[in-house]
């Protein structure tokens, strides 16, 4: 690993982020230079590439979760978010980084509710909270500490939601939100069916990125709580379909 690249690798853990058109321009290389440095770093494992740029690779174990600091913008989505929340309600909280920031800020915020979930970490940051947990029961994923299944399935369907708050592993405006595991997809879809409301609580950078398997049309989705890194075009595409935005 080179000087520059390790200079990469200090902006990413301190920003959570870097961009090729502006980091080129820092180091003083061309873009292409730069993107043959994120692609080195891919390969290495300590970052994973997305539109027009590079993030920190994600943790191997979905407990790593609760140690690794959160992007500002993740606190900042977090915060936005819980103004959402009727207390005493019932929400379902999926799985993610972002989605797990919400739930931290749910239990300093001392919100009485009744949650449903199928991330383990979701359940640990939520306990000895205000509020009532219910774990939806399944199978655990290999690397990460979810759960999914025909038994996740199953039980999903004993229950109404009030609000579902899902993050996404990518997103387009024309075609909707994404997941990288085609068994987390089962679980999303069917909680999308069974919510009221729907947020999505996503960094911008998810956006103009399509993942694997989808699981919500925008038509779908009431709210989308992101960052002001999303672009004009897809702001006025969610407006175009009557959901609203809320850049935290």
């Amino acid at each position: 690993m080179n000087d520059r690249q390790k200079k990469i690798l200090q902006k990413l853990k301190k920003s959570g982020h870097v961009s090729v058109a502006s980091e080129a321009l820092v180091l003083g290389v061309n873009e292409m230079t730069l993107r043959r440095d994120l692609i080195f770093l891919e390969k290495a494992g300590v970052v994973t590439r997305v539109h027009g740029g590079a993030v920190p690779c994600s943790p191997t174990s979905g407990l790593d979760f609760l140690t690794i600091p959160p992007r500002k913008e993740q606190i900042a989505i977090a915060k936005e978010t819980v103004k959402h929340i009727e207390p005493n309600s019932t929400i379902m909280l999926n799985t993610g980084t972002t989605v797990m920031q919400v739930a931290k800020e749910i239990a300093d915020n001392e919100i009485p509710l009744t949650v449903i979930t199928n991330s383990l970490a979701v359940a640990i940051v939520l306990y000895r909270s205000k509020c009532q947990v219910i774990l939806t029961g399944g199978t655990l994923r290999e690397q990460w500490v979810d759960l999914t299944g025909p038994i996740t399935l199953k039980n999903l369907n004993e229950y109404y939601v009030d609000l579902l708050i899902s993050g996404c592993d990518g997103a387009l405006v024309s075609d909707g939100f994404f997941t990288s595991d085609i068994n987390l997809a089962e679980i999303e879809k069917k909680s999308v069916e069974i919510s009221k409301r729907v947020i999505i609580v996503a960094e911008s950078y998810k956006f103009e990125n399509k993942s694997f398997a989808s699981f919500a049309t925008i038509d779908q989705v009431d709210m989308v709580i992101s960052d002001n890194g999303m672009i004009e075009s897809d702001i006025a595409e969610l407006k175009q379909n009557s959901t609203d935005l809320v850049i935290a």
